[in-house]
């Protein structure tokens, strides 16, 4: 048994009314005003979310706050959308090491909800003074 997103859905709601903040049929206010993007280093799933970057393992790592709106993602187009500005977690200042396979985004800044994820292009291993971003355009999210 198949399912999936309709573009129509995908386009209009989740990327234009949750990411972009543009008002979506009769709905009159955003269900966020901030996400977050995350880094993981084990997988999240539709129902699980996975094992985030701990200090332990990057210690000045946090999640990346992203105030909604519409200039951040850019307008939705056949399923999907993308960064409009640079996300940059800055340069490990130390800890064990993070291999990160994944990102997500978050409804929280600490704990919350995971909303969309997605493996990394290229993998990367951020240790003490390497540094870590997603450029524009990097960090996809599709539906389709």
């Amino acid at each position: 048994m198949a399912s999936g997103v309709t573009n129509y859905l995908w386009n209009n709601f989740i990327i234009n009314f949750l990411l972009r903040g543009v008002t979506f049929q009769s709905a009159t206010t955003k269900p966020y005003t901030t996400i977050y993007v995350a880094l993981f280093t084990a997988t999240p799933s539709d129902s699980a979310a996975g094992t985030e970057v701990t200090a332990g393992q990057w210690t000045n790592y946090a999640r990346q706050p992203i105030t909604v709106g519409t200039g951040v993602f850019a307008a939705g187009s056949g399923g999907s959308t993308s960064n409009s500005n640079l996300i940059d977690f800055g340069t490990s200042s130390g800890g064990t090491g993070a291999a990160c396979t994944q990102w997500g985004v978050m409804d929280a800044v600490t704990s919350g909800n995971l909303l969309f994820w997605g493996d990394l292009t290229t993998p990367q291993t951020v240790s003490s003074g390497n540094p870590a971003s997603f450029a524009i355009g990097a960090l996809v999210l599709a539906g389709t």
